[in-house]
């Protein structure tokens, strides 16, 4: 049997190259850039006619594994691959392996090129963008200015990711998430967020498990079809469909309450229904998505309950994913608020492991938290400083919950305290200001108020918690519960029956 080569390559810098600006045509154009790096169109465009669409293994979020069938070929891929990312998407870097295949590709083969792959990212190269020290600078990068648009300074990846997305237009990563003619995707801040509301929510959501997971379901595959290359590859490619298919049904999910609602409005510069979100990523098992506050948890909890769906029929395996919603806004700076809701996602999944089915498959669930003050933190600098006492923070909650906090449960108190009772309106202050002061009190003062609190909203306190075990139950969730109560006229999915 003829040696074959393993080339693999991933795309470094990714998340600092999209939220590089806080201008959202930037950051789409970027996000479509990485998209289309990751394509096997970039490999036909590489290997020409050399291309064996077969061989292609992994080609999604920055990352490409492709088997060679010569060294010839690999040796293309190696040379140029980085020029090609470099003139593509300035600012971004490539780390490339190689793992000779002498014989059948094999899982070891695989489990190599990702060790080589993570030394080789250890090794950062000089980034392609800097210039001379005498080179004017865009004001908003520090890059060298590459062109001038309306006076305004550019350099030269700003001025790639605003010319690859343009209105009316499909970006390939639009195509590929929506099916709708007539609607698109908006490019402005001015067109993402509502009139009346300047609050955005980044949405970060990951797969559980699949380091897991993986090397057994592709020992099993392997089994069935008998090769551990078409069984990487199906299985790459079920992965990526399942979460598409899953971005796809819950936009779909979305767009029906908006027309519904009578909520969608039309660009007046394109003709076309402009919908209340962006996504930034979606491939492999990652997604980001910018949308307005008031959807993202019902955008999320659909997303996150489909994806289950979607992977048991895309790759006979249910899967499962948590995620994170930094509530932000709009002023805000995005790479914060992307690195918040990532945080939000690991604080998510390291609390849900242990708690799932006798497979020990770690349950879908959900954290959030909404931005108030300038500070830039993370979460466990965030839960040190706000939420020392851990009661009044319930996160994360849990789409089927066994164990643990239950969204249905979240939602329902939200639902009673959104009402337009007066009595409930004053409950809603009164606990804010008990919040506002909790970590300054002493227990034997937060139960004193506490006591106020139940004397005066007995009727209201029992529909909100089924009834109390103690005064202290009153403050359990209670910065979660306000937290969402303070968003414009959020919106969630109906409860389960």
């Amino acid at each position: 049997m003829s040696k074959k080569y393993l080339y693999s390559a991933s795309v470094q810098g990714i998340q600092s190259f999209i939220f590089q600006t806080n201008k959202l045509k930037e950051i789409a154009g970027a996000s479509e850039l990485v998209e289309q790096l990751s394509t096997r169109d970039t490999l036909k465009h590489v290997l020409g006619t050399a291309f064996n669409k077969e061989n292609l293994i992994v080609a999604a979020a920055g990352k490409i594994k492709y088997l060679c069938d010569d060294l010839a070929a690999c040796e293309k891929l190696c040379q140029y691959m980085p020029i090609y990312v470099s003139q593509e998407a300035p600012g971004l870097q490539l780390s490339q392996s190689v793992v000779l295949v002498d014989g059948a590709f094999k899982e070891e083969h695989y489990s190599r090129s990702e060790q080589a792959l993570d030394q080789k990212r250890a090794f950062i190269g000089r980034p392609n963008t800097e210039g001379w020290m005498i080179a004017d600078r865009a004001p908003q990068t520090g890059k060298p200015i590459y062109e001038y648009l309306k006076k305004e300074a550019l350099d030269r990846a700003q001025v790639l990711k605003r010319n690859i997305v343009s209105p009316g237009e499909k970006t390939s990563l639009a195509t590929k998430l929506l099916d709708d003619l007539d609607k698109e995707f908006p490019t402005e801040l001015s067109k993402l967020t509502a009139k009346d509301d300047n609050w955005l929510a980044v949405i970060y959501a990951d797969g559980n498990d699949l380091g897991i997971k993986i090397p057994d379901l592709l020992k099993e595959r392997e089994k069935t079809l008998g090769s551990y290359q078409k069984a990487s590859r199906e299985f790459s490619e079920g992965l990526e469909n399942a979460n598409v298919e899953a971005f796809k049904k819950a936009t779909a999910v979305l767009i029906t309450h908006l027309e519904e609602g009578g909520e969608l409005e039309i660009d007046k510069d394109t003709g076309k229904y402009k919908l209340p979100l962006r996504p930034i990523i979606c491939g492999g098992d990652d997604l980001v998505v910018v949308i307005q506050a008031r959807y993202a948890l019902f955008f999320c909890e659909t997303y996150l309950s489909v994806f289950e769906e979607e992977t048991k029929q895309k790759i006979d395996e249910r899967l499962t994913a948590c995620a994170g919603i930094a509530y932000m806004n709009v002023k805000y700076p995005f790479h914060y608020g992307f690195k918040l809701a990532k945080d939000l996602c690991s604080h998510a999944k390291n609390n849900s492991r242990g708690k799932g089915d006798e497979k020990g498959t770690t349950p879908a669930s959900i954290s959030f938290h909404k931005i108030e003050t300038s500070f830039i933190r993370k979460y466990a600098e965030i839960e040190e400083e706000e939420i020392k006492y851990k009661d009044i923070s319930a996160q994360p909650y849990f789409l089927y919950a066994k164990t643990g906090s239950s969204l249905e449960v979240l939602k329902k108190r939200l639902a009673l305290l959104s009402q337009k009772d007066e009595k409930m309106k004053a409950l809603s202050s009164r606990l804010r200001t008990v919040l506002g002061t909790v970590n300054q009190r002493t227990e034997d003062e937060l139960l004193l108020d506490l006591d106020r609190v139940y004397q005066l909203y007995k009727r209201e306190l029992d529909m909100l918690y089924d009834g109390l075990d103690g005064l202290l139950d009153i403050i359990k969730g209670s910065y979660d519960l306000i937290a969402l109560k303070s968003l414009k006229s959020v919106i969630y999915k109906p409860q389960n029956k």
